[in-house]
C-alpha cells in the first residue's frame, strides 16, 4: 500500500520531488566537505579511526591466544566469563573514581592520552618478553592484560574524552560531525580492518607476535597523532 501511494506521488509532483532529493544531497556533500575543512574535526575522526583500529587487532590477538589456551568451548567460556566480570568491575571503578578527577586535574588531551599509553606500555612489554623467550603462557596474560587495559580505559577515558571533543565543535556541525563518525568513519575502519587481518592471518600467515608489532606502530601513531 505505501509502495502504490509513494509511486502515485512521485507520478502527480516528480520535479519537486527530484528538487528536493537534489538539494538534500547536495547539502549533505557540502556539510560532510565543510566538515572536513576543520582541523579539529579531522582530529577527532582520525583519532576514532586509529582506536578501532587499535582495538580490533588486539581482539584478534586476544582471542587467537585465549582459543589456543582453552580450546574447547567450556573452559574458554569459564575464562571469558571471569575476564569480562573482572573487567566491568574494574570498568565501574575507573568510571566512577578515575575519569573525572584526571581529566579535570590534567585536561582533555591527558585524558586521551591515558588508554593509549597504557596499552603502548603493555604491548612493548609483551613484544621484549616475546623476543627475549618468555613461556607462552606469561605472554598469554601479557596479552590479557593489555586487553584488559584497553576494555577499561576505552570506554572510560576514550569515549568520555571524545564526547568533550565533539562539544567545542560549533553547534551548526556538532551533530553532523558525530553521524559521520558513527556512521561512515566507524564502519569503514572496522571494515578496513577486518579486510587487513583477513589479509595478515590468511594468505600472509602472521602469528599474533606479528600482530603485536603491527598494534605497536598504530599505538605509537595515535600518540604521536594526538601529541603533535
Amino acid at each position: 500500500m505505501s509502495l502504490l501511494l509513494g509511486t502515485r506521488i512521485r507520478k502527480l509532483w516528480p520535479e519537486e520531488l527530484t528538487d528536493e532529493e537534489d538539494d538534500e544531497q547536495s547539502e549533505n556533500e557540502q556539510s560532510i566537505g565543510s566538515l572536513l575543512k576543520s582541523r579539529l574535526t579531522v582530529l577527532i575522526f582520525l583519532f576514532v579511526g586509529v582506536t578501532i583500529l587499535e582495538f580490533y587487532i588486539l581482539d584478534n590477538i586476544f582471542y587467537e591466544v585465549a582459543e589456543t589456551r582453552y580450546p574447547d568451548d567450556a573452559s574458554f567460556a569459564r575464562f571469558y566469563g571471569i575476564y569480562s566480570a573482572i573487567t566491568g568491575l574494574l570498568g565501574g571503578i575507573c568510571l566512577g573514581a578515575l575519569t573525572g578527577p584526571i581529566m579535570s586535574r590534567f585536561g582533555l588531551k591527558a585524558s586521551l592520552l591515558v588508554m593509549p599509553i597504557s596499552v603502548l606500555i603493555a604491548v612493548t612489554i609483551t613484544i621484549g618478553a616475546g623476543m627475549f623467550g618468555a613461556p607462552v603462557g606469561v605472554l598469554f596474560w601479557l596479552v590479557v592484560f593489555s586487553k584488559l587495559l584497553d576494555d577499561v580505559l576505552t570506554p572510560a577515558f576514550n569515549e568520555n574524552s571524545t564526547d568533550v571533543l565533539y562539544q567545542v565543535l560549533p553547534a551548526s556541525s556538532r551533530s553532523r560531525a558525530r553521524a559521520v563518525s558513527d556512521r561512515i568513519a566507524y564502519p569503514l575502519t572496522a571494515a578496513f580492518t577486518g579486510v587487513l587481518l583477513l589479509l595478515l592471518s590468511g594468505p600472509i600467515g602472521m602469528n599474533f607476535q606479528g600482530l603485536l608489532l603491527i598494534l605497536l606502530g598504530v599505538i605509537i601513531g595515535c600518540v604521536d597523532h594526538w601529541l603533535c
